[in-house]
C-alpha cells in the first residue's frame, strides 16, 4: 500500500482462502493521502456508521463489495483485518495485513 499508494489489484481472479465462494478477495486498496477517495476521505465518510467500528480504519474493498477494515485497537485485535458491510455485519478475514495478503489464492475454475 505504501509503495504503490493503494490501487487496483492487477490479478482479478484471487479470492480469500476461507471465503472462496463469498467474494472475500481483495478488489481495491484505498490510496493514502493523495488520490481519488483516500483512506482519510473514506474514514471521514464512515466514522459514525455501523460499517466502521471504533478503532478501525478502512483500507480497501473486497470483491464482494464489503469494506476491508483493520483494527488499531490495543485489545488483542490490533492488526486484524475484517470485511464490513453497510448493514453492520462483519467477518474476520485475517489476523494481520500480511496474513491478509498471504491468505489470497487463485480462483479455482
Amino acid at each position: 500500500m505504501l509503495l504503490y499508494n493503494g490501487g487496483d489489484v492487477v490479478q482479478n481472479n484471487i479470492e480469500h482462502k476461507d471465503y472462496r465462494e463469498d467474494g472475500g478477495g481483495i478488489f481495491y486498496f484505498y490510496p493514502i493521502g493523495v488520490g481519488d477517495y483516500t483512506i482519510e476521505e473514506v474514514f471521514n465518510d464512515l466514522i459514525n456508521t455501523a460499517i466502521l467500528p471504533s478503532g478501525y480504519i478502512p483500507i480497501g474493498i473486497t470483491t464482494g463489495g464489503g469494506k476491508i477494515i483493520m483494527s488499531l485497537n490495543n485489545d488483542g485485535t490490533y492488526g486484524n483485518t475484517e470485511e464490513s458491510f453497510s448493514d453492520g455485519t462483519r467477518r474476520i478475514l485475517s489476523p494481520s495485513f500480511t496474513d491478509l495478503i498471504n491468505d489470497m489464492v487463485e480462483e479455482v475454475a
